[in-house]
């Protein structure tokens, strides 16, 4: 197991740049970032967090949904989101603005600060009452019945965390329910990769492509509902989707340690986010037993690879920009620094990190 770029110098530059991050414009990217700051122990991480939440606790609309409702990021420079054709009839649910009830869980459990709790809760049931497919799945994208692989992760992970943190089982069981739904409707049983979005009327693909995100998506959203449920009835099941996830991509990684941004395709190009959440869903799973030890050589050699293009100023590129797809260009994202310190933290032993108390 080789490893070129990965140290705590780097580790270190892409946490300064995760603190200077501004949270009015990359609220949905920094979950990750949030829970880095708090799992590694930050200097500065339970302050930062705090003042972020804080601030996206104050935007809260009355409806429950956190930071001003969710509002997409739709422009970076010349490049348009909502010119791509998957984005023109996109209305956007609460699931969209889910991405800090995590955090707030967490912070709630370092400060035992009640507010955050109260404000994950609300933001959670605006989520809970928005639209559904027949089946059940909660739509990001209430314009019609779709199963978007994006809605698995601000909403599972929380909804386990919620339930387990308030003693309501029955978010611990909405949380299963949605990876089990999502899983039935996007991964191929032949390729054994998740597909992009499922339109429950007519029965199609509206974007069937193996997205790299994508699949990171769920497959990070697995992991986190097993580390905070792992006794639950369908954590088998769940555990059955995690584990074929991460070995079918496992297959398709480039040499680099990257994957492309279509995993199956090679003439797509090779993309840090995707690259960064399977070395981060990987690590995690090894530690809950999901998967193997031999997975840790992928994973490592996924976030070497990533820590390659790290920028002097802590920031990553080579990230497809939202919403992914076809003909979607590569930018610079907070959504890479989110999963690389991530990975970094699950990773840290194997890689001998002592990460941002070193000297951050």
């Amino acid at each position: 197991m080789r490893v070129e770029y990965i140290n705590d110098e780097i580790v270190g530059r892409v946490f300064g740049n995760a603190l200077q991050l501004d949270m009015e414009h990359d609220y949905w990217e920094r979950q990750g970032c949030m829970m880095a700051l708090l799992l590694w122990d930050h200097p500065q991480g339970v302050p930062t967090v705090r003042r972020w939440l804080d601030r996206a606790i104050a935007t809260q609309t009355s409806d429950g949904r956190l930071c001003y409702g969710g509002t997409t990021n739709l422009n970076f420079g010349a490049f348009r989101v909502m010119d791509v054709a998957i984005m023109r009839q996109f209305t956007a649910t609460a699931s969209v603005s889910a991405y800090f009830t995590y955090p707030l869980a967490m912070l709630h459990e370092r400060t035992q600060d009640s507010g955050y709790l109260e404000a994950a809760e609300r933001q959670m049931e605006a989520v809970l009452r928005g639209p559904r497919t027949s089946e059940g799945f909660l739509l990001m994208n209430g314009a019609a019945p779709e199963v978007w692989i994006d809605e698995v992760y601000p909403v599972c992970g929380a909804l386990a965390r919620l339930g387990r943190v308030l003693n309501r089982p029955e978010l611990v069981d909405e949380a299963y329910h949605q990876i089990l739904l999502a899983g039935r409707r996007l991964i191929d049983p032949a390729d054994k990769l998740s597909r992009h979005v499922w339109r429950e009327r007519p029965n199609s693909f509206t974007e069937s492509t193996f997205w790299s995100r994508g699949n990171g998506w769920l497959i990070c959203a697995a992991a986190e509902v097993l580390s905070e449920a792992s006794d639950h009835s369908s954590a088998a099941a769940t555990r059955e989707i995690l584990s074929t996830l991460l070995e079918s991509m496992a297959a398709l990684q480039d040499r680099s340690g990257f994957f492309h941004d279509f995993l199956d395709d090679p003439a797509t190009a090779l993309e840090a986010s995707g690259t960064v959440m399977f070395s981060y869903a990987a690590a995690l799973a090894i530690e809950l037993g999901v998967v193997s030890d031999q997975l840790v050589e992928p994973a490592v050699r996924a976030l070497d690879a990533v820590a390659g293009i790290v920028e002097p100023d802590g920031s990553i590129g080579r990230i497809v920009l939202p919403p992914g797809g076809p003909g979607v260009p590569l930018g610079k994202m907070a959504l890479g620094q989110s999963f690389f310190l991530l990975s970094a933290y699950y990773l840290r032993h194997q890689l001998k990190l002592n990460g941002p108390l070193s000297g951050a």
